[in-house]
Formats: structure tokens, C-alpha cells, sequence
């Protein structure tokens, strides 16, 4: 790329500029997985609308600052709401911000009036502005003179399929310091342990489709309670990276009203992690009960990735929360108009709210739920070849939620898992396999672990690109298996 400077040296920025179209076309040269033959599967993601591209080019040249909350509403002294006032020359992106939050939040039982929100670098972040709010919330309810001792903790509650993010915010915020150890039995990475005195996070025993028990989470609850800690935060996964399994929000908002009618001093705080099944669940199931409705009033916050299902270039996370929640993580600004910001991120890009406002109104909810169901479809197409292809004693299925587009196998080989040398560089190169853990029994989250396998079906797969996963599974199978 720079013929003036030896491979090693290229780290350092040149003393004086480069031929500018070379570099543009090392930039443009950079490979894409979404550019070869057989795209990948098991990558979230998706080749980007072409109109997409070309809209992005012209949002990148406006140079748009989406610093701020805009969805936030005050009175307009007629009967009306109107939106308070945001950052200056920026008012255009802020309404159609807004405008892309709530049509997100409509389908997930929010409107203006009751959701507030904002577009965020990846569901990463928005994990982490939820659970930040929700450490806010948890600490200014407590009663002033109780906090002493373990009750000043909070106790996270989640699963063992939990996104790494949600630990991650978990120390970024102060809740506890967790580590992985290796088993004694099985030689796997696989035993959690998080802060000595109990606090932190805490895993959740789980049914056998990878989804969190709410009578296990009851108990939980009630023993912590028992221990003396008061404060309690619940992160369902709506959508888990191993199995696309779907926590039961509803039943877990039952469980937290069930310990609330016995000790009214219990604090608690939902967050869910929907931030792969929020642009699938949703539109499959309307009856789904994850949202902001009267299903589950416990809810107060949610994570999306529109990165994944919902069409958007990376990283597009959004981030949901009921109205006037954002309050408790508000800091005051004086050089921004409006005077506060309530985001991790502060300054944000245009790219992904803008592009949104733009898509979501062009397909419409009929075109994105085919889009989904496309996956669906070809996920059962897909089972049904492993079906007629391989006995149970080589390939097996997890079970799967019928609302995200996930097939979890374990793949049985004599040596236990894929080599990943066939992974990376033999017949499987380009699926980008990746396997997790699932608690051999799911009700003791420390039991040694079975390998998954999660097969993501995305929109840009045909039955060719699965017919060739089988094929090049069944000549892994002749050769390793």
C-alpha cells in the first residue's frame, strides 16, 4: 500500500501525505464477507439495501451530530405534546430519531407518550445503558435509612445463555468483579463465579429450551431477600446467542410482583436483552408479551441490534425505556441546547436512526415480517436435509425457538468437536461456526456443559447455500467423523 515505508513501519502516520488514490483503493479493496461467493453462514448480518448505501454516502457528507435524547415530550400548553428542544441545526435528524424510536417501540406495545429512547453504537451499549439505569433507579428508591451493609448491593439475575455484554456492564458499573474457572471434571472453561458476598451476577436455572425457570427465579429472589439484599435487577434474554431461546418476560414479571406482594421493601428492575430477537419476535408472535404493554409492567428498559435482523449498516444498537426513566442517568451539559445528555455515548452517528426512519416506512411492518419468515422457512428447509442426511447419534437438535431464526445442533464427530482447522481452512470454511455452552442439565447451571453448534439463517441464504452446508457436514462426517 505505501511504497514508501517497509510493512513494519506502516503503524507509523507518514511525514508527508500519500498518493491519495492508492490509498482509496486499499480502503475500497478491503474484503467483505458479504461479497463472496457463498456468504456466510451463522453471521448476523446482512448485505446492505442498495438504496441504503446510497443514502449513507449523503448522510456521511451533512457531518450530523445525534448528541442527545429526542423522544423526550413537555406539555405544548394546548392539550398537545411537543418535543423539547435538542441540540441546535441538527432538528431535522432529531425528528426523524425520534420518529425511528417509536415506530420500534410500536411494535412492541410503546408509543411516544410512553417510550423514550435512542440509536447506539451496538446492542453492547445499549446493555449497558439499561443496566446503568437501572442501578440509578434501584439506588435513589431506596429508603434512606436502610441502606447499610449488603442491601447497598444489587443482585443481577440472568441465565447461563446471557450475552457476554450483560457481565461486562455489570463490572463497568461497579456491580461486581466475575470470573470463568475450568472444571475439575470435563476440563471446560465453564464454571461462573461472581463477587464472594453474593451480589453481582447471579445465573438462573433454566427449562430445557435454554429459557429462564421463573419459579427457580422466585426462589432466588426470595433466598437473596433471606441474605439481606434488597435491590434487585432481572435481565431476561430475548434471543440468546447459543440457542435463540426466548426467557418468558411475562412469567418473570409474575415472579417479581409474587416477591413484591410479600416484602414491599424488595426493589426490582427489568431490563431485557432483545437485542437479536426484538426484530424477529415481535413480528411472528404479536402475542409475544416482551413488550411495554400491560403483559409486562415490570419491564422498564430494552436493547435491540438493528444491526443483525433489523437491516441497518453497523453498528446500529437501540436503546428502549419507559418515559421519563432516562431522567435518573441525565448529566447536566451547558454548552449543548436542552442542557443535558442522557446516552453513554454522548455524540452519536446520523448513519443508522436516519437510514432507519427511511427503511422501516419503505417495507412496512408486511415487508419485514416476510423478511423474517423467509428465515423461518429456510430453517425448516434446512432441518428437514440434516433430517433425511444424518442419525441423531451424529447430528442432533437443540430445542428452538419457533420466533428467531436459530437451528442450536450438537454435532457429534468421534473427536468431540470440529476441528478448527476445518472450520477456518477445510469444508466448512465458510460457515463461520462458532460453538457454546448448554448446561447438560439446565436446572444446575454448573453441570458440565454439551457443544452447540448455532446455525443463524439470514435472509441472503437459499436452499443452494444449505444444500452445500449439508454436503461439505456430510464429507466432515466421511473424513473426522
Amino acid at each position: 500500500m505505501n511504497p514508501k515505508a517497509p510493512t513494519g513501519e506502516r503503524w507509523r502516520w507518514p511525514s508527508t501525505g500519500i498518493d491519495p488514490d492508492q490509498l482509496a483503493q486499499a480502503v475500497l479493496g478491503v474484503p467483505s464477507l458479504y461479497e463472496t461467493e457463498t456468504p456466510p453462514i451463522c453471521y448476523p448480518g446482512t448485505p446492505l439495501n442498495p438504496n441504503l448505501v446510497t443514502l449513507a454516502s449523503g448522510i456521511l457528507s451533512k457531518q450530523l451530530n445525534a448528541i442527545g435524547t429526542h423522544t423526550h415530550l413537555q406539555d405544548d400548553g394546548a392539550g398537545g405534546w411537543e418535543k423539547t428542544p435538542g441540540e441546535g441545526g441538527f432538528d431535522g435528524l432529531q425528528t426523524m430519531e425520534s420518529e425511528a424510536i417509536w415506530m420500534t417501540a410500536s411494535i412492541l406495545g410503546g408509543t411516544p407518550q410512553t417510550i423514550d429512547g435512542n440509536f447506539c453504537p451496538g446492542g453492547t451499549e445499549a446493555n449497558l445503558q439499561g443496566m446503568w439505569l437501572g442501578r440509578e433507579w434501584l439506588r435513589k428508591h431506596m429508603a434512606t435509612g436502610d441502606q447499610i451493609g449488603v442491601d447497598k448491593k444489587v443482585v443481577v439475575f440472568t441465565t447461563s445463555l446471557v450475552h457476554y455484554s450483560v457481565i461486562k456492564a455489570a463490572e463497568i458499573l461497579g456491580l461486581g468483579y466475575h470470573k470463568w474457572q475450568n472444571c475439575s471434571d470435563c476440563g471446560v472453561n465453564h464454571i461462573f463465579k461472581g463477587p464472594e458476598d453474593g451480589s453481582g451476577v447471579n445465573f438462573v436455572p433454566m427449562n430445557s429450551k435454554g429459557e429462564m425457570d421463573p419459579e427457580a427465579l422466585e426462589s432466588a429472589i426470595l433466598e437473596k431477600y433471606r441474605q439481606g439484599f434488597r435491590r434487585f435487577m432481572m435481565v431476561p434474554t430475548a434471543g440468546t446467542t447459543a440457542l435463540g431461546s426466548v426467557d418468558p418476560i411475562n412469567l418473570i414479571s409474575q415472579a417479581m410482583d409474587h416477591v413484591r406482594s410479600r416484602h414491599s421493601d424488595a426493589l426490582m428492575y427489568m431490563h431485557v436483552d432483545a437485542s437479536f430477537g426484538g426484530f424477529t419476535i415481535p413480528f411472528l408472535n404479536p402475542e409475544h408479551g416482551m413488550g411495554f404493554d400491560t403483559n409486562s409492567p415490570n419491564l422498564m428498559s430494552m436493547a435491540l441490534d438493528a444491526d443483525k435482523m433489523g437491516h441497518m449498516p453497523y453498528p446500529a444498537g437501540i436503546f428502549l425505556c419507559r418515559k421519563n426513566l432516562q431522567s435518573y442517568i441525565a448529566r447536566d451539559v451547558h454548552y449543548v441546547r436542552g442542557h443535558q445528555d442522557d446516552t453513554v455515548s454522548g455524540s452519536r452517528s446520523a448513519l443508522a436512526p436516519m437510514l432507519a426512519w427511511y427503511y422501516y416506512q419503505t417495507i412496512g411492518i408486511d415487508g419485514h415480517t416476510e423478511y423474517v419468515q423467509k428465515c423461518i422457512d429456510l430453517r425448516e428447509e434446512l432441518a428437514l436435509m440434516i433430517s433425511a442426511r444424518f442419525p441423531q447419534e451424529q447430528v442432533d437438535f437443540f430445542p428452538c425457538s419457533p420466533w428467531t431464526n436459530f437451528l442450536p445442533l450438537e454435532i457429534k464427530l468421534k473427536n468431540g468437536k470440529i476441528p478448527e482447522d476445518l472450520i477456518e481452512n477445510g469444508h466448512l470454511s465458510p460457515y463461520h461456526l462458532r460453538d457454546d455452552c448448554f448446561p447438560s442439565n439446565p436446572h444446575d447451571v454448573s453441570s458440565c456443559p454439551r457443544s452447540v453448534y448455532k446455525i443463524c439463517i439470514m435472509p441472503h441464504h437459499t436452499l443452494s447455500h444449505l444444500e452445500r452446508f449439508v454436503s461439505d457436514l456430510a464429507t466432515t462426517f466421511a473424513e473426522h467423523g
